[in-house]
């Protein structure tokens, strides 16, 4: 009686000492051994230059400011403490290369220049990643208001 419930799993599981459940493994693996010469590898990322865009778009400016809200938001949020009750618009410059790397980051808002929110924003607008594309666009001028 100790044997069924053994028996019953390696039945449906496999493994145990049969000879015939060991039988089927055993020709599975040559046809398993065959298959990763026909697995599909992609090739590296940004290797394949037909998906670069031929210039960016204000979305997809838009997407990665975006997806940065949160430092952003903690950006606002520490020079809130500095500074309690402060609010406006902080307009950021800054060139985006055709490699997605961003440069020439400055600010514009001349009340805001110097001050801790210009900085934290400035440094993470400067990791900033965005699509690649073929045509250099103008610089971006961008406005964060809080």
């Amino acid at each position: 009686a100790k044997d069924e419930p053994a028996d019953d799993f390696e039945s449906a599981f496999g493994g145990g000492g049969k000879k015939t459940a060991a039988a089927p493994k055993a020709e599975a693996a040559p046809a398993e051994a065959s298959k990763p010469k026909s697995v599909y590898i992609p090739p590296a990322a940004g290797a394949a230059q037909a998906e670069v865009k031929t210039s960016l778009e204000t979305s997809d400016v838009m997407e990665v400011v975006l997806s940065n809200k949160a430092a952003l938001a903690n950006c606002v949020q520490e020079q809130k403490k500095r500074e309690p009750g402060i609010s406006g618009k902080l307009v950021m410059r800054w060139t985006i290369q055709t490699s997605g790397r961003t440069s020439n980051v400055s600010v514009v808002s001349e009340e805001f220049k110097g001050t801790y929110l210009a900085g934290c924003i400035g440094g993470l607008i400067k990791t900033w990643s965005f699509p690649r594309h073929k045509v250099q666009g103008d610089p971006v001028s961008f406005p964060f208001k809080f």
